[in-house]
């Protein structure tokens, strides 16, 4: 009966543990929506900035009554937030725009590309990851997730006959995104493991509004969004706390509690969540050629994220 109580708090405490991961893949499917949907009706740097304001006020306010004297750390650490924010900058570029080329539900399955590279990168933050590379297990994944990515995009319904320009771009932002996120968050792991990761998040999209403000003074386009209906800027702005400050403040104190690699293998489900959720909103529809490769690539993924460094989670720093 005793062990039989210790299994049960065990079993109700790991899906505590993964409580955080699951709320950032539901906010990460809703932010795509949104960010598709914003693609509508204005440009791509009135939308990041308006977003990421909306994210940085709510998590502002948020600090202040949970972590009065967090500002404080701020100072002492701005360059190492800075420089995330920067990385998240130039992440949410390439894939937002990415999502005014293509549709949702290739964005999401095509960016999945991230996951082995995570490990590739974590290769030149952490000791114990250089076993990882050399396994047979991770080079099986990492082809895997190749031919994956290769399958989806020759899936394309006009493949055979050329692809847009736009199809093109949209292709090379997703792929440059996944590469900066695969930097992002082994510079995540490292800084969450002395850091509240609620403040931590909090800090790093403050950083990156400031650094998309001047961006969008310059290319961007704040009259058609300034001048438009109250009812859109509160939409935006919900969007901002929902997609970034939920989905992203949960990312991290994912990987504090669970790990990077068991958080990015639970996430591996977002793409097929989201080729529904488009199917639904959107009427996009992946051709059966990536639904093959697709399961290809999530598969590859899931068996790159499956093998464990040598010491997880306690990696001495280079």
């Amino acid at each position: 009966m005793r062990e039989s109580l210790r299994k049960l708090v065990r079993a109700e405490t790991g899906a505590l543990r993964k409580f955080p991961v699951i709320v950032a893949i539901c906010c990460w499917v809703a932010a795509v929506l949104f960010v598709k949907y914003f693609s509508l009706v204005m440009d791509v740097h009135t939308q990041n900035f308006f977003r990421y304001l909306g994210a940085s006020l709510f998590l502002a306010l948020v600090l202040k009554v949970a972590y009065p004297g967090c500002f404080r750390r701020y100072r002492r650490k701005a360059h190492i937030y800075l420089m995330l924010g920067a990385m998240m900058t130039s992440f949410q570029l390439c894939w937002v725009h990415a999502l005014y080329l293509v549709d949702p539900a290739f964005v999401s399955l095509l960016s999945k590309v991230s996951t082995p590279l995570i490990t590739v990168a974590a290769f030149l933050f952490y000791r114990e990851e250089r076993a990882v590379i050399r396994s047979p297990r991770f080079l099986t994944g990492f082809f895997m997730g190749l031919a994956g990515v290769a399958g989806i995009v020759a899936g394309i319904s006009n493949f055979e006959v050329g692809l847009l320009h736009s199809q093109k771009t949209g292709i090379a932002l997703i792929v440059a995104g996944a590469v900066i996120w695969s930097v992002y968050v082994n510079m995540v792991k490292h800084v969450v493991r002395e850091e509240n990761p609620l403040v931590a998040f909090s800090f790093t999209c403050m950083s990156a509004t400031a650094i998309l403000f001047p961006i969008m003074l310059v290319w961007g386009k704040p009259s058609t969004l300034l001048g438009g209906s109250a009812q859109m800027i509160v939409l935006l702005v919900v969007s901002g706390i929902i997609g970034l400050a939920g989905a992203n403040s949960s990312y991290f104190l994912s990987i504090k509690r669970i790990g990077l690699a068991p958080s990015a293998n639970l996430v591996l489900i977002n793409p097929f969540l989201t080729a529904v959720a488009s199917y639904l909103v959107f009427g996009e529809r992946l051709t059966a050629v990536q639904w093959v490769f697709g399961s290809i690539l999530v598969a590859g993924c899931a068996l790159v994220i499956s093998v464990r460094p040598t010491e997880p989670d306690e990696a001495e720093r280079l």
